[in-house]
């Protein structure tokens, strides 16, 4: 069947409407079919584009490779290459063609290692390393330590770098050991290198210019990589951290410029919050089972003040923690239970507690109950004005509902037209951008 439906679908391109659009609007068609980029297709696959696209007519091949984008990303990776691409001038050639069809275009390079490398002596990524540094601007590895070249001539217009280990490495391994007194130089000289992400890789053994970084992004750190990265990076604004591992010896951390931080336990419950501190944070981003550490908190406590936004998708933020948010502006909670929207829409109204979220503009609960009723109607009519002592206007309030949570009993309160319920229209008609219904009808996701 699937097979048919391919059939089709280029049957129906093959068509005179179709050939006859314009050149621009053909390469912009031709560029939305790169593979998705978690599908991670190596380039030269030739069952995707644009490797395909070369294959259908003599039009299409010249569309393809006058179309700088599609040959801007080259994606390899090694174990899905045909045996001859490792003839050396194969790949040179292959990899000049993509260099010379990207044109101007930020071009970028993703190398995965596989067991024909290891077979055919290691030589071909420290080359295409060595080659093509001075053209790269983003950057993905997932190759082996010993497979870094020792010189290059720079990296200078690499802006994004992306290093994944494919294997793990023993801290205590004398390879391991010497690099970090001798890290790999080769980023060293890449000046313009702006965004770093690492997995599994302590960053001590790669040179970097730390304080020309303005993201960091680690997946399986120690808790003191954590801390030296934000010693050694000043002008980090946007700092992502998952699953670290903690150390007792790490030392405290406070780093003054930092905005926005995401956190994620995803596959420990170790955490980190006791060696953070971050004075002027403006948006908070967790993925956390639950917000009872003590530590964890005392961090919020530190951090309340700047915060103006806050996202919060396993756990539910203890109302006291959002109670000394002050200036913040926009709150998304995912998969509340009943008692806590109970406790939160009674502590949301302002004639109630004036001095609760004052600032806050946007709210939203996704994955959530179905709740609607007096008392949260009563929360949203009491921030419809502003306040005397400065509190503002709620301009959106958005509940998403788990799949399967609309039951036929409940179309009788709902305007299933727009899946507003009727008792919100005064809330609509002052202003208040208001959606309540299932998630495939929520322009909000």
């Amino acid at each position: 069947m699937s097979s048919i439906a391919d059939s089709n679908f280029r049957d129906e391109l093959r068509i005179p409407s179709f050939s006859t659009l314009p050149t621009e609007i053909i390469s912009e068609i031709f560029v939305s079919c790169l593979p998705f980029y978690l599908e991670r297709r190596s380039t030269l696959n030739p069952n995707h584009a644009p490797m395909l696209l070369l294959c259908v007519c003599r039009k299409w091949r010249s569309i393809a490779l006058s179309t700088p984008r599609l040959w801007a990303l080259v994606n390899l990776d090694f174990d899905c290459l045909a045996q001859p691409f490792f003839e050396k001038r194969s790949w040179e050639k292959f990899l000049e063609d993509c260099v010379t069809r990207a044109g101007a275009c930020p071009f970028s390079l993703r190398l995965k290692k596989g067991y024909k490398l290891e077979q055919d002596g290691w030589r071909f990524i420290p080359t295409i390393l060595e080659q093509h540094s001075g053209r790269i601007q983003e950057l993905e590895l997932m190759v082996d330590l010993g497979q870094y070249p020792k010189y290059t001539s720079g990296f200078p217009l690499l802006q994004k770098l992306k290093i994944n280990l494919p294997a793990e490495y023993d801290d205590e391994d004398p390879e391991i050991i010497a690099l970090k007194e001798n890290p790999i130089q080769i980023f060293a000289a890449a000046p313009q290198l702006r965004q770093l992400d690492l997995t599994y890789v302590t960053p001590s053994l790669f040179a970097i210019r730390w304080e020309n970084l303005a993201e960091f992004t680690a997946f399986g750190i120690s808790s003191s990589d954590c801390v030296d990265v934000l010693r050694w990076a000043p002008s980090l604004v946007r700092c992502t951290i998952s699953s670290p591992y903690l150390e007792p010896d790490t030392t405290a951390v406070s780093h003054p410029n930092l905005k926005s931080f995401t956190f994620s336990e995803m596959f420990t419950t170790e955490r980190i919050f006791r060696f953070l501190t971050f004075p002027t944070l403006e948006y908070l981003n967790l993925f956390m089972k639950d917000m009872d550490d003590a530590h964890f908190l005392q961090f919020v406590s530190r951090s309340s003040s700047s915060l103006l936004r806050l996202t919060s998708r396993f756990a539910a933020v203890p109302l006291e923690s959002l109670s000394n948010m002050v200036a913040l502006t926009r709150l998304t909670l995912y998969a509340p239970s009943r008692e806590y929207l109970v406790e939160f829409f009674d502590h949301f109204d302002r004639t109630k507690n004036p001095a609760f979220l004052p600032q806050l503009k946007m709210l939203a609960f996704k994955d959530c109950l179905l709740f609607v009723n007096q008392l949260l109607i009563d929360a949203l009519s009491s921030r419809c004005s502003v306040t005397q002592d400065g509190g503002v206007i709620l301009q959106s309030f958005c509940q998403v509902w788990s799949e399967n949570r609309v039951v036929d009993t409940l179309y009788d309160l709902f305007d299933l037209e727009g899946y507003v319920p009727a008792v919100f229209d005064k809330l609509v008609d002052a202003g208040m951008d208001i959606y309540v219904g299932p998630a495939v009808r929520s322009s909000y996701l």
